[in-house]
């Protein structure tokens, strides 16, 4: 079940990288956070062997389905257990970098540190995924917070308002926490 559903997770998100605006992507993402929220609920150690195999795809792909699995297992170890809540939480996971299908992939892929230059384009990117996601209709806004602040910290120094993570929907600082 972690393989079946890592494969169809790796294919959202290759989707939503190609084609953010589309609506039946954002389904799809849906359909596969409520399937994680099922099979880690289920089955207790089924939360590692979804991160196990998230390792074998690239990275951006892999570290969404990692974020999203890791969101889930968090926020049902802070003691959320409603299934629609769950799901909310993982597609959030799930859609937190959506953004950077706006950013050049030279940047992203870059080998070594980015420039000054790159790295203020990269630092959109969370900005890039709210713009994306208000597209989208039915959307629960601790999804679009989610992608906006997930580069937030606890001492205001993150981007791209410098937030402190104290002043966040806790549900949005879960999904800072497992990126």
């Amino acid at each position: 079940k972690a393989a079946v559903l890592t494969d169809y997770a790796v294919d959202v998100i290759d989707k939503l990288f190609s084609d953010p605006g589309n609506p039946q992507t954002i389904s799809q993402a849906r359909h596969f956070t409520q399937e994680c929220v099922r099979y880690i609920g289920l089955q207790k150690h089924a939360f590692l062997h979804l991160v196990e195999l998230t390792g074998h795809d690239s990275y951006t792909y892999a570290h969404s389905v990692g974020v999203a699995a890791y969101t889930i297992a968090l926020a049902r170890e802070a003691g959320i257990v409603g299934v629609q809540e769950l799901s909310d939480i993982g597609l959030a996971g799930l859609l937190h970098d959506v953004g950077k299908s706006l950013v050049d992939p030279s940047i992203i892929n870059k080998k070594g540190p980015l420039n000054e230059t790159e790295w203020a384009v990269m630092k959109k990117h969370p900005e890039f995924g709210g713009e994306i996601l208000r597209r989208h209709r039915n959307i629960s806004p601790v999804i679009i917070l989610a992608a906006e602040a997930h580069h937030e910290n606890l001492i205001g120094t993150g981007y791209p308002k410098g937030l402190v993570t104290s002043r966040m929907d806790p549900l949005v600082r879960i999904v800072t926490l497992a990126d």
